[in-house]
């Protein structure tokens, strides 16, 4: 998760800032990954996952509540972190071994 810390943190320390951007990054990729679609759900992943995700990341401060994970990325500048971001994702891809097939039909639901 290297390549996140590319990617500026838009807050202002000045501003009380309690949680590790990076941190926050990786909590709400994490949650993505796992299928979470809105703050709320990636909010209550987090809670959830509080456990797990202490054995990898600090969490000085616990997890975020769905307005922060809001307020960070209504802030978060989308082109720089997609800069971050693919290069993660190009090194995850390439350690993949084997192929994931996809039949449209199966996805369509009709067996």
């Amino acid at each position: 998760m290297c390549c996140l810390r590319e990617v500026d943190d838009p807050r202002k320390p000045s501003n009380g800032t309690l949680h590790d951007f990076v941190e926050i990054l990786v909590i709400a990729m994490a949650a993505v990954l796992s299928d979470c679609d809105t703050v709320e759900d990636i909010a209550y992943w987090a809670y959830k996952k509080e456990d797990w995700l202490r054995q990898f990341l600090p969490l000085k401060n616990g997890v975020l509540s769905e307005k922060t994970f809001l307020r960070i990325f209504r802030a978060l500048d989308p082109k720089q972190f997609e800069v971050a971001f693919r290069p993660w994702v190009a090194e995850v891809v390439g350690t993949l071994k084997g192929s994931v097939a996809f039949d449209g039909k199966t996805v369509r639901g009709s067996r």
